[in-house]
């Protein structure tokens, strides 16, 4: 669904008199044709526009001053009066409101504890590593696999593979966390996702593992060749 949404943005305009580009999120954009002076009175363009959006608000910045500019909505221009080149350098603060799609999710949480052993790490030459599998607490068609990797002597990496793309600690990605074999490992770890994008995929390919032989399709054989 797409609603209206404030988003900001700023460039530094130097040389004072190049074409620079303004971006946003979204992949929202636009430049400025700035070369435009006449009597101390510099106008800027706007040109390249890219996504839906309107200016709301525009500010200067030259040394420590601030201006707010108007804007000419129907010349897509601005003006800023006496700009000088020594005036050194100066930023451009903007304020547009743009229609920005949003995407409806349903995160839950679920934690799990993973515990490993100082004694088990300190066995491990470099180089060489342990494997677990584990499954989160509360949503068990969730499976990931977790490598206790001796990176350096004395030191560990936790690398927990993530498939499924959730938040691990607040992070997208694989989970990776370094420590030293001197001590357990005892993490509580957060996983934020929603279970609606992942259900389908997961339940799609349980169901079909656990279907009995008799409820699957027939499939059609190969007749033997007589020789």
């Amino acid at each position: 669904m797409f609603f209206k949404t404030k988003l900001f943005s700023n460039v530094i305009l130097w040389p004072i008199y190049d074409i620079v580009t303004v971006k946003f999120d979204r992949k929202i954009e636009f430049s400025l044709d700035n070369r435009h002076q006449m009597n101390s009175i510099c106008t800027f363009y706007l040109f390249n526009r890219r996504g839906d959006f309107k200016i709301t608000k525009i500010t200067a910045k030259i040394n420590n001053s601030f201006m707010d500019l108007k804007y000419n909505r129907a010349e897509d221009s601005f003006n800023l009066y006496q700009i000088r080149r020594q005036f050194g350098i100066v930023k451009l603060y903007f304020e547009i409101l743009a229609n920005v799609e949003f995407k409806e999710v349903n995160y839950v949480e679920d934690t799990y504890e993973l515990f490993f052993s100082s004694k088990r790490l300190k066995m491990l030459g470099k180089y060489e590593y342990e494997k677990i599998n584990f499954v989160l607490p509360n949503y068990q068609y969730l499976k990931f696999e977790c490598y206790f990797k001796k990176i350096a002597n004395g030191f560990v990496e936790v690398h927990i593979v993530n498939p499924y793309k959730l938040k691990i600690e607040g992070k997208r990605g694989d989970f990776k966390y370094e420590t030293t074999d001197s001590k357990n490992i005892d993490l509580q770890l957060s996983f934020v996702f929603d279970p609606s994008k992942i259900n389908n995929e997961n339940h799609e390919s349980e169901a079909v593992e656990s279907r009995p032989e008799s409820a699957l399709p027939d499939l059609p054989t190969k007749p033997y060749l007589n020789y």
